[in-house]
């Protein structure tokens, strides 16, 4: 597949995603942030591109209000304190066919911490876009969102692992 043409890319949130899955007892619980604005530039050589994305925390959302209202608070985003959650590329690498890797920094709650995202380039849709998605798992504890009540068991009624999903429609800038 062909890699995207140089320039600078605004992300379109009203056609992309942020989201993210976490376990709750057996369960699995899905949410996604609503609010949310990144560039992408992309460079030749492809390796020298980069990512800056910025997140509100009050935009989380995982359809109950109750358990949303719990996310946002200090047990987790610590939001009013915290209201913008970010990731900024250090390092972009193509793997095979169209995936590459993003290496960069992950802040959560002013705690930034280095991850990789694995990505698929999906191409230019109408030749003004660029089209990619890119995951990651993160452990909540490297953010200081330890909260989580035991269950009887012994067992912990909410995950440590996160899996982030991004799917990014992002317009270039003339």
């Amino acid at each position: 597949m062909e890699q995207p043409q140089p320039g600078r890319y605004q992300i379109d949130a009203a056609r992309s995603t942020v989201a993210f899955m976490s376990r709750h007892l057996i369960t699995k619980v899905h949410g996604r942030f609503t609010e949310f604005d990144g560039v992408i530039t992309i460079a030749d050589p492809i390796e020298d591109s980069s990512v800056d994305v910025r997140i509100q925390a009050e935009s989380i959302t995982t359809g109950v209000k109750m358990r949303d209202k719990h996310l946002r608070s200090d047990d987790f985003m610590c939001a009013e304190a915290f209201p913008h959650l970010g990731f900024t590329s250090e390092t972009a690498s193509r793997t095979s066919g169209a995936g590459f890797t993003l290496e960069g920094v992950l802040t959560i709650r002013g705690i930034a911490k280095p991850v990789t995202l694995a990505g698929t380039y999906g191409g230019t849709g109408s030749g003004d876009r660029l089209l990619a998605t890119a995951t990651v798992t993160i452990d909540r504890y490297d953010w200081d969102m330890t909260w989580s009540d035991k269950v009887e068991t012994g067992g912990i009624m909410v995950g440590r692992k996160v899996e982030i999903s991004i799917d990014v429609d992002a317009v270039k800038i003339p």
